[in-house]
């Protein structure tokens, strides 16, 4: 019955738009495409239309936040124009 879905159950199974997901991280939707693209946000179709479970993000975002401290930066930060530790210029 759908009324007895826990609060955890309801977040797992929302469903976001690109502008959602792009409000919730606090970038632009180019950057929510481009992450989707390169398989970093797991996304899905519903027709033409690109769109994402909340709980997908929030571990892209726990995931962000629990990887290495280190300085080395990361795919994200190369793609940016930074030079990520170890890869040739």
């Amino acid at each position: 019955m759908v009324a007895d879905r826990t609060q955890s159950q309801q977040s797992e199974a929302e469903v976001l738009t690109v502008q959602e997901v792009a409000d919730y991280l606090r970038v632009t939707t180019k950057t929510v495409y481009g992450l989707a693209r390169g398989g970093d946000l797991v996304s899905f179709r519903v027709g033409r239309a690109m769109r994402f479970r909340r709980s997908d993000i929030e571990a892209f975002v726990g995931a962000q936040l629990d990887g290495p401290s280190n300085g080395m930066g990361s795919r994200h930060d190369f793609e940016n124009g930074n030079r990520v530790h170890g890869e040739s210029e």
